[in-house]
């Protein structure tokens, strides 16, 4: 059995800990966040890690609903552990989907590799009712864009089909892990619609850091990265969404060859 609190711990601080990252919460600063700290993400981590170990035991037994049940624990110590603020709601959604799935995959004996670890996540996300009134899905409505649930459901068809193989190319050549972390999140997002992205800034913002993202794709240096941080600060825009995905992206990579 995969020891999934410390495989978990060890993505979302390869996450948190590249740096300069776009409005986001790094080792140098707080992003456009300006309720939560590298010291809260931190916690956040440390709480929310033990529970994927429940939740790979959950799908095991007795399936869908304990899964749903241990998320929403999970959610509620990590609202608790950060004094009420949402720092990894979609992580734990996408991660902890993608590690039930492949615990799934495992129990039935299953080879597993891109194609049945994706088909398996579509078949768990089928299950799952959207939820209502939420920031996610109010954006989703209002710009008739994909939420996360919708990108389960789709069995994360971009990251499989784009952003993994774009990773493990550019892994295979370089030996500077930061710097690729910084590449793969700017090429998340250029692809993906990041909800967090839209419900701060709306669809000009949300066009706006596709571009940016993409012109420093195609000459990158780190000055760049951090004149793009400054502009997410000034805007108050915060891609949390491609964060969850550089984090998911950095798990897959990890359980299948």
């Amino acid at each position: 059995m995969h020891q999934w609190s410390n495989i978990i711990t060890s993505v979302l601080l390869e996450e948190l800990n590249t740096t300069p990252k776009p409005g986001l919460i790094d080792k140098h600063n707080n992003g456009a966040h300006r309720d939560m700290t590298y010291e809260t993400m931190l916690n956040s981590i440390k709480t929310i890690a033990p529970y994927f170990d429940n939740m790979a035991y959950a799908v095991i037994n007795n399936g869908i609903t304990e899964l749903q049940q241990i998320g929403i624990a999970a959610e509620k110590a990590m609202l608790l552990a950060t004094n009420g603020v949402n720092t990894h709601k979609g992580a734990l959604f996408a991660l902890g989907i993608t590690v039930a799935a492949y615990t799934q995959l495992i129990q039935n004996n299953v080879d597993i590799n891109a194609t049945t670890l994706q088909k398996q996540i579509k078949l768990l996300a089928s299950q799952f009712n959207q939820p209502l009134h939420t920031n996610g899905a109010n954006v989703k409505q209002k710009y008739n864009i994909e939420g996360a649930l919708q990108n389960a459901q789709n069995g994360y068809s971009t990251l499989f089909k784009h952003i993994l193989p774009w990773y493990r190319v550019h892994k295979h050549n370089t030996n500077n892990t930061n710097e690729l972390n910084i590449k793969t999140l700017l090429y998340i997002m250029c692809l993906i619609d990041d909800t967090n992205i839209y419900h701060r800034g709306g669809k000009i913002a949300a066009y706006n850091i596709k571009q940016r993202s993409e012109q420093i794709l195609q000459n990158f240096s780190i000055n760049k990265v951090e004149t793009l941080n400054q502009y997410c600060i000034q805007n108050n825009i915060s891609p949390g969404g491609s964060a969850d995905i550089l984090a998911l992206t950095l798990l897959i990579d990890k359980l299948i060859t």
